[in-house]
């Protein structure tokens, strides 16, 4: 039995003091071996916790940020699983492969001042970058959502390559904190639709983030290369007849008929524009199988009564062959004969 005892401390971290304790009650006469036994299993237990809480002071775990959950394990895919059924979609088998086919590994990584983050998967749209991030350090615990303010998406599509992207930033969230301390983060970034360039063609993209701890310069630069994508159809109308709200700006404008031009849906987004101003309602997605998904984000630009331009995205990708309308607040407009 001290053969076993010896091997089965050689696995356990703890102090050289209680290892030679719990070895020395191996030694007790025969007769109080039961309490020997017992006396051995706590000392056994104790020294388990004492090795766990050497880990974490030795630096194998991360100190966990406060403010975050602990969460499992979670994917862009999943992610965008989330948000296509909360919006009204169905998550089946045949929308699953199309989040699946539309999310782009990258697992490009830089790191300054101890802190790691690493660009995991991103999904592309025409006009938007959804990003998974992890970002990893030892002096992440006293770190919060104020920062990483900064972000800088440069560069080019693949279509256009001699001209520069013009970025735009939409938001951030963290999603919580794995066990090892890692932070788990998406980002969403833009580019102008104005410029006639497109996600979708395939880029290459140089992702610049600053600010990311209370203090500190350091500056972190990650290479993204987008593949162009699979499914780069579009359903286009010249205009359409939709109601829009009353303006909500104190611009005088009542609810009626107004018309929209130069209308083009795709399997991630759309694209419309208004003389008559913004029609200020909500844009839905109309599929075969009979569901409505809400838009994820629109971006309006204009003036109040005046020519208007609207744009957005899906919460997720859409199977193209099943866009069947878009539906502009109450009025379903047809996308196919």
């Amino acid at each position: 039995m001290k053969a076993s005892y010896q091997e089965m401390f050689d696995e356990v971290r703890a102090p050289e003091s209680l290892r030679e304790a719990v070895l020395a009650a191996t030694k007790l006469e025969r007769r109080p071996r039961k309490r020997a036994l017992w006396l051995l299993a706590a000392a056994v237990l104790a020294a388990a916790l004492v090795g766990a809480a050497g880990a974490d002071s030795e630096g194998l775990r991360e100190p966990l940020r406060g403010d975050l959950p602990v969460i499992p394990p979670v994917t862009l895919e999943e992610k965008l699983g989330r948000q296509w059924e909360e919006s009204g979609g169905i998550l089946d088998e045949e929308q699953r492969k199309v989040i699946a086919q539309a999310v782009q590994k990258v697992q490009t990584e830089d790191t300054q001042d101890g802190v790691t983050v690493t660009v995991d998967t991103v999904y592309a749209s025409e006009f938007y970058l959804e990003l998974l991030l992890y970002i990893r350090g030892e002096n992440l615990s006293n770190s919060s959502y104020l920062n990483l303010e900064s972000y800088e998406l440069s560069g080019s599509v693949s279509s256009a390559p001699d001209r520069e992207i013009s970025h735009i930033y939409t938001g951030s969230a963290d999603l919580g904190v794995l066990e090892d301390g890692t932070v788990v983060r998406t980002l969403c970034l833009g580019i102008s639709s104005k410029e006639g360039l497109s996600l979708l063609d395939g880029a290459e993209l140089e992702l610049g983030l600053g600010r990311l701890k209370t203090s500190g310069d350091g500056e972190w630069v990650l290479p993204i290369s987008l593949a162009p994508a699979a499914d780069r159809g579009a359903l286009t109308l010249e205009e359409a007849a939709a109601m829009g709200c009353p303006s909500a700006d104190g611009g005088g404008r009542e609810a009626g008929a107004i018309t929209l031009r130069d209308v083009r849906v795709t399997s991630t987004g759309f694209q419309f524009r208004s003389d008559q101003g913004c029609p200020g309602t909500e844009v839905y997605l109309c599929l075969s199988n009979g569901t409505k998904i809400k838009h994820g984000s629109t971006s309006e630009s204009g003036k109040s009564g005046g020519s208007c331009e609207v744009e957005g995205r899906w919460p997720a990708p859409a199977e193209f062959s099943q866009i069947e309308a878009l539906r502009v607040g109450d009025t379903v407009i047809p996308l196919r004969p």
